[in-house]
C-alpha cells in the first residue's frame, strides 16, 4: 500500500514551469511567423490520445489540478474514469479513437498554465537531435498543413526543452528513488492521484467487485496508482509477467503518496 512521504517537489517544479516559458516563447515565435492560430480549429487536439513520459510533469499537472474548484475537480475525474475505461477498449490501437481530455471545457484546457510539454508544442513543425537515433522531423498539425503558405523553414527544435526536462526528471527520480518507467495520458494521471483509487479495496470499473491490489485483478482498469498492471486488449487481458501470468504487479506502489508538493 503507498506511504506518505515527505519529498520538495517544489524545485523542480519551479525548474519544469521555467521549461515551459521558454517553450512558450518559441512556440509563439512560429506562431507569427506562420500567421498559425488555433482558434476556431475545427479539430481539436485535446481529443487525440497522448501519452506523457515524465514524473515531474506528472507532478505539475496535479498541482494545476489542485488550484481547481472542488466541483471541477470532481467532475474532472469521472470524465477521467471514463475516459479511461473508453481507452482500455483500443489499447494499441490509440490512433484509431478520439476522446475528449477530461480536463477539456468548451475547447479550453482548465490547466491550461500546467499542461503538459507536448500539449505546448503539438501543432507546429519541429525538430529533436537524438544522440543515437538523429534527427526526428515534425510536420505540424493537419490545420497547419491547410493553412500554411510558407516553405516551413522556421521549426521549433525541441531538444533543448527535452534535455532539460530529462535533467530534472533524473534528479527527481534519484531523489525518490524512483525506477519505474511512466506511460500515462492525463486521465491516468489525475486518477493515479486521486486518493480514492490510491487504496486497494475499491474498483471503480465494476462497483460490484473489490480491488484486488497488489495481486491479479479481474476487471481490467489498467491502472498502477491502484495497484494493477494489467491492460484490456480486445477479446480479454493482455498477459504479463515472465511466467506469462495474467495481471500480476510485483512490484512497490507506482507513485508515492505525497502529503503536499511543496514545503512551506
Amino acid at each position: 500500500m503507498s506511504q506518505n512521504v515527505d519529498y520538495d517537489i517544489g524545485k523542480y517544479l519551479d525548474g519544469l514551469y521555467e521549461v515551459y516559458g521558454e517553450i512558450d516563447h518559441a512556440y509563439k515565435e512560429s506562431a507569427v511567423y506562420y500567421g498559425f492560430s488555433c482558434k476556431g480549429c475545427e479539430e481539436n487536439c485535446c481529443d487525440t490520445v497522448f501519452y506523457h513520459y515524465s514524473l515531474v510533469e506528472y507532478f505539475g499537472l496535479l498541482e494545476g489540478f489542485a488550484r481547481l474548484a472542488e466541483d471541477l475537480k470532481d467532475r474532472s475525474l469521472e470524465r477521467a474514469r471514463a475516459y479511461v475505461r473508453e481507452l482500455n477498449r483500443h489499447r494499441g490501437k490509440e490512433s484509431l479513437i478520439r476522446i475528449m481530455c477530461p480536463l477539456n471545457y468548451d475547447g479550453l484546457c482548465s490547466v491550461y498554465e500546467n499542461r503538459p510539454l507536448i500539449c505546448r508544442i503539438h501543432g507546429l513543425p519541429g525538430e529533436l537531435h537524438h544522440p543515437v537515433k538523429g534527427r526526428e522531423g515534425f510536420e505540424g498539425c493537419s490545420r497547419f498543413g491547410r493553412t500554411n503558405e510558407k516553405d516551413g523553414e522556421k521549426v521549433i527544435d525541441r531538444t533543448l526543452f527535452y534535455t532539460r526536462i530529462a535533467t530534472l526528471e533524473n534528479q527527481l527520480r534519484r531523489e525518490m528513488g524512483y525506477l519505474i518507467k511512466f506511460r500515462k495520458t492525463i486521465a491516468e494521471m489525475l486518477i493515479d492521484g486521486d486518493p480514492l483509487m490510491r487504496t486497494p479495496g475499491v474498483c471503480f470499473i465494476n462497483t460490484g467487485r473489490s480491488c484486488a491490489g497488489y495481486m491479479a485483478c479481474p476487471a481490467g482498469c489498467g491502472l498502477p496508482g491502484g495497484g494493477f498492471r494489467n491492460l484490456r486488449a480486445a477479446g480479454g487481458l493482455r498477459k504479463t509477467g515472465a511466467a506469462g501470468r495474467e495481471n500480476i504487479w510485483t512490484g512497490p506502489p507506482i507513485i508515492p503518496a505525497l502529503q503536499t508538493l511543496r514545503r512551506s
